[in-house]
C-alpha cells in the first residue's frame, strides 16, 4: 500500500515534467531599435542670373527726365526680384542727345532717352513736331497713340528699336535777352539768332525770318552767355534745370499748345528686348507707367517753378492771341507744313492723310 502511494506522487512530478518539455515558455518580446532618421542633405541654393542692361540718359541728373529714368529703374529691378539690373548713365556721358538713337539701335547700349528727330531717318513721326498745329495742351499722348495704331508706316520708323514709354515735352515758346523790342509777329524775330536743340525747331525759326543756331542743349546755356544767341526755343522746365531761364527775362507765349510739343521716348533694342526670358521682357514692356507717372509729377512741379521764378523776378511775359498766333501759322503752312508733307509723299509715306487727322484730333 506505501509503495503504491509513493508511485502517485512520482507519476505526478514525471507528467508535469513532461508537460513542460512539450510546452516550451512564451517567447519573451523584443522590441527592435528605432530607425535611424537619415537626413537628406541640404538643398543647393540656386541664384538666379542677374541681367545687367545700360541705358544711357542725356539729361542731367537733377532734371524730371533723370530722376524719372533712375526711379523707372528700380522699380523695374524690384519687379524682377534682382533678376534684372539696370546702369543708368546720365549726362550723355555715354552717348549724347543726337547719338543715341543709333546706339540703341545698333544695340551700343540696351536703351536710352531719346528725343526724335528727322536727323535720325523720321518724317512720319515729325507730326507731332510740326508747328502751330493747334494742340490745345500738352498731354496727348493718347492722340499720338492713335496715329500709331492708325498708320503702320508711323510705327516701322521705328524699327529695330522697341519704344517702352513715352510723353509730350511742354510747349515751346521764344524767350530771348533784351533784345530792344518785344516778340510779337515773325517781323519782331528778323535776324534774331535763337538756339534750337533739334532740328525741326531750325526749321522753324529759319522760316519765320530768324536766324537758327543749332547745337545740343549742353550748349545752350553757355551760348547765351557768350552772346552766342539772343534768345532760345524751347520749354520753360528745361530752361529752369539747365540754369538759362535766369538768363532770357523775355517771353513770347504761343497758347497751351505752344509752338510746338515734341515727344520724347524712352527706347529700347528691340532684340535686347526680346533676348530676355518671358516674363522679364513682359515686364520691361508693362513698365512705362512707372516712368510716365514720376516724370509727369516731377514736370508739373518744374513748370510751376519755372513760372514762379520768372514771376518773382520780373520777367515780361507776351501773351499770343489766337489771331496773332494765325499770323504765324500762315508763314509755316506753306512752307514747313506743305514741305513735309511734300518730302513724305515723295518717299512713298502718307504724309497728308497723317497730317488730315492730326488737325482733327487737335481740334477734338
Amino acid at each position: 500500500m506505501k509503495k503504491k502511494l509513493l508511485l502517485i506522487p512520482l507519476a505526478l512530478l514525471l507528467a508535469i515534467g513532461l508537460v513542460a518539455i512539450g510546452c516550451p515558455a512564451a517567447e519573451e518580446e523584443v522590441t527592435p531599435p528605432p530607425e535611424e532618421e537619415v537626413t537628406p542633405p541640404p538643398e543647393e541654393e540656386v541664384t538666379p542670373e542677374v541681367i545687367e542692361l545700360i541705358v544711357n540718359d542725356h539729361n542731367p541728373p537733377p532734371t524730371g527726365p533723370a530722376q524719372a529714368y533712375d526711379y523707372w529703374a528700380e522699380q523695374v529691378e524690384a519687379e524682377s526680384g534682382g533678376r534684372l539690373s539696370i546702369e543708368v548713365i546720365h549726362g550723355g556721358a555715354l552717348f549724347t542727345g543726337q547719338e543715341v538713337y543709333r546706339a540703341v539701335e545698333t544695340g551700343a547700349c540696351a536703351g536710352g532717352h531719346y528725343v526724335v528727330d528727322r536727323e535720325d531717318g523720321f518724317l512720319l513721326n515729325l507730326i507731332m513736331t510740326l508747328p502751330f498745329m493747334g494742340w490745345s495742351e500738352q498731354h496727348v499722348e493718347a492722340k499720338y497713340q492713335t496715329l500709331l495704331d492708325e498708320f503702320p508706316e508711323m510705327a516701322a520708323e521705328w524699327e529695330g528699336v522697341t519704344i517702352t514709354s513715352f510723353m509730350m515735352m511742354p510747349p515751346t515758346h521764344v524767350h530771348t535777352v533784351d533784345i530792344g523790342k518785344v516778340i510779337k509777329t515773325p517781323d519782331d524775330i528778323d535776324g534774331v539768332k535763337i538756339f534750337c536743340a533739334e532740328a525741326i525747331l531750325s526749321e522753324i525759326m529759319n522760316a519765320v525770318g530768324a536766324t537758327a543756331v543749332e547745337h545740343g542743349i549742353m550748349d545752350m546755356t553757355p551760348d547765351v552767355q557768350t552772346g552766342v544767341v539772343d534768345g532760345v526755343i524751347n520749354h520753360f522746365p528745361v530752361l529752369n534745370v539747365f540754369g538759362t531761364l535766369e538768363l532770357l527775362p523775355y517771353h513770347t507765349v504761343f497758347g497751351n499748345g505752344g509752338i510746338n510739343i515734341t515727344p520724347m521716348f524712352d527706347l529700347m533694342n528691340t532684340d535686347v528686348l526680346n533676348s530676355l526670358p518671358p516674363d522679364l521682357r513682359d515686364i520691361m514692356l508693362n513698365s512705362s507707367h512707372y516712368w510716365f507717372d514720376k516724370f509727369n509729377e516731377l514736370d508739373a512741379a518744374d513748370i510751376a517753378g519755372a513760372a514762379a521764378f520768372c514771376e518773382e523776378n520780373n520777367h515780361t511775359m507776351t501773351e499770343l492771341t489766337p489771331a496773332e498766333i494765325e499770323v504765324w501759322y500762315n508763314m509755316v503752312k506753306d512752307t514747313i507744313h506743305a514741305d513735309w508733307i511734300a518730302e513724305c509723299e515723295a518717299a512713298g509715306l502718307p504724309g497728308q492723310a497723317v497730317y488730315d487727322r492730326a488737325l482733327e484730333l487737335a481740334q477734338e
